[in-house]
């Protein structure tokens, strides 16, 4: 990798978790997809952001580029998980899993405060 992990230890440590596992199942796939689909902005930010910086450190690509080929809509950019490598996709998933965790902690925190 190009950068130091103390750039971006999220990145670091979702890619040191993931770096034996396979290609998710279709079902698994879709899972995926409807977890992010009713993401918060913040998580969404997030996965862009692992997103982009797989693609400059561990591809060594452009930092002006958009990464993957996404397509563009009003709500921001959308990839197909086809175009992503296997390695980003199971880190997304680790990603959301972790931060749907976080935000479900922190409702029952709210409840019993």
């Amino acid at each position: 990798m190009n950068m130091t992990s103390s750039s971006f230890p999220l990145f670091h440590n979702l890619y040191n978790e993931t770096a034996n596992e396979n290609l998710l199942n279709y079902e698994h796939q879709m899972e995926l997809c409807q977890k992010i689909k009713e993401m918060d902005d913040e998580g969404c930010e997030i996965i862009f952001a692992i997103i982009k910086f797989y693609y400059i450190s561990i591809d060594n690509g452009f930092i002006d580029h958009l990464p993957y080929k996404p397509k563009i809509n009003k709500n921001g950019y959308k990839y197909e998980l086809n175009n992503l490598p296997i390695k980003l996709i199971n880190m997304i998933e680790k990603f959301v899993n972790l931060h749907n965790n976080k935000i479900e902690l922190d409702k029952h925190r709210n409840i019993t405060n």
